[in-house]
């Protein structure tokens, strides 16, 4: 949820039964005052092409296999702090980044980049990945990323060492108790 079209009415991002990444904005009907949401718009690549998991991740399916993952999860944020509503998406083996290049009224977004840490790209947290959750987690002004697993582990990555700022990288996990 977020404040896609800055209106103050949330809007929803979420995955489309088809796999499609779409964007369900909330308005009020002029003749009602009553809320409503529309139907989700796809969001898209650069080139016109639909964002869905096999185009954000197509190193989770091989050929050999029609459905590995088709788990897709996304949230929003201004990862790159430019004003504009970015992706971060997690399906299959990494966590991708998409730049939103276009605009809020009319976004577009890059291809994914693999989010990394010094020791290489994220990837294999667990199998499948539960939804990105981007936040300062650390109050130091920077946004972080927590990403929780089917192993009850819940992974935390400074936004630092994601930029490439630290000098090395530790991942730790913690577990999460169910009551």
């Amino acid at each position: 949820m977020v404040d896609w079209d800055g209106d103050g009415l949330p809007d929803l991002v979420a995955v489309s039964p088809e796999g499609v990444i779409c964007l369900f904005r909330r308005y009020r009907d002029a003749s009602t005052s009553a809320l409503k949401c529309s139907a989700g718009a796809p969001l898209i690549f650069e080139d016109g092409r639909t964002i869905t998991a096999k185009r954000v991740d197509p190193d989770s399916y091989p050929p050999s296999q029609h459905r590995l993952n088709t788990s897709m999860f996304v949230d929003v944020c201004d990862w790159n702090g430019n004003g504009k509503w970015d992706l971060i998406v997690t399906c299959g083996w990494h966590i991708n980044y998409l730049e939103n290049v276009g605009d809020n009224a009319q976004p577009r977004f890059r291809d994914p980049v693999p989010l990394s840490t010094p020791d290489g790209p994220i990837r294999h947290i667990s199998r499948p990945e539960l939804p990105p959750c981007v936040v300062d987690w650390n109050g130091d002004g920077w946004l972080d990323l927590l990403v929780g697993g089917e192993s009850g582990f819940v992974y935390f990555f400074d936004r630092r060492c994601l930029d490439g700022k630290m000098g090395t990288a530790e991942v730790g996990a913690v577990e999460v108790k169910k009551r």
